[in-house]
């Protein structure tokens, strides 16, 4: 049975990352993310990636990481590395008030 249960991990993860590559996804707070349903149109859930929750039925009811949550993740790492190469680039110009690349 521990099999099958990473055998439904595995797939949540690949499908988190193919969610994710689609876009869509939407940073509405500092952990919060608005992602979208692969199955149904105009259908977001709302990921907290502090409580590890999302709003889908996956997670609600099953209590298993879904992949909405992989796919929050991966969009929250790809914010924090973008950001770790834009920064260094900005640099102070005047009264340092105002911010030029």
């Amino acid at each position: 049975m521990a099999h099958t249960d990473t055998i439904r991990e595995s797939t949540r993860e690949e499908r988190g990352l193919e969610l994710y590559r689609s876009g869509g996804i939407e940073r509405i707070a500092r952990d919060v993310y608005m992602v979208p349903s692969c199955s149904r149109r105009r259908v977001e859930y709302l990921v907290d990636l502090e409580r590890q929750s999302c709003e889908c039925f996956d997670s609600r009811h099953r209590g298993h990481h879904c992949k909405h949550l992989y796919a929050a993740l991966l969009y929250r790492s790809w914010l924090r590395r973008a950001a770790r190469v834009i920064a260094p680039t900005l640099v102070y110009v005047g009264d340092g008030e105002n911010l030029q690349a």
